[in-house]
């Protein structure tokens, strides 16, 4: 590998790990979260006003109080939270994100809500940052 490419690769490897700290870490354990439904900012903005969906943070702190969450939204305490901290009725459609594309939290605590037995889950790979980047508000957290 020549001394370009070595530099290259270390930065993208950088990027990703400050994309990592600011949303949970996650050793990403369980089932097929690629079979998990994904919707994009516009999706999930149109199902919000709707009342047809319920946000879910899987975001960390830092995050949220840089970038704030998507109204409404459940924040979870880590991508192992307690089931109980989602609805009690298991059919609630849910929409998990975290911070970027380049995250796993929202993943990985959706494929939690389904082995849980939550049947109407989905991810918006975007984040809070794609959800941002398309105009629409956020209301800032204090979790």
């Amino acid at each position: 590998m020549n001394r370009i490419a070595m530099i290259a690769a270390f930065a993208l490897v950088a990027a990703a790990g400050t994309f990592a700290t600011t949303a949970f870490a996650c050793p990403c354990g369980g089932g097929d979260t690629a079979s998990i439904p994904d919707m994009t900012p516009e999706a999930v903005q149109a199902a919000i006003a709707a009342n047809e969906v319920t946000p879910v943070d899987a975001n960390g702190a830092g995050a949220r109080s840089e970038h704030g969450a998507l109204p409404g939204a459940i924040m979870l305490t880590s991508y192992e939270f307690d089931i109980a901290e989602l609805p009690s009725d298991t059919s609630t459609a849910l929409v998990f994100y975290c911070y970027n594309e380049a995250c796993s939290a929202a993943p990985s605590a959706a494929q939690r809500a389904i082995d849980a037995g939550y049947t109407s889950v989905a991810v918006m790979p975007a984040g809070i940052t794609g959800w941002i980047a398309a105009g629409y508000a956020v209301q800032p957290s204090s979790k």
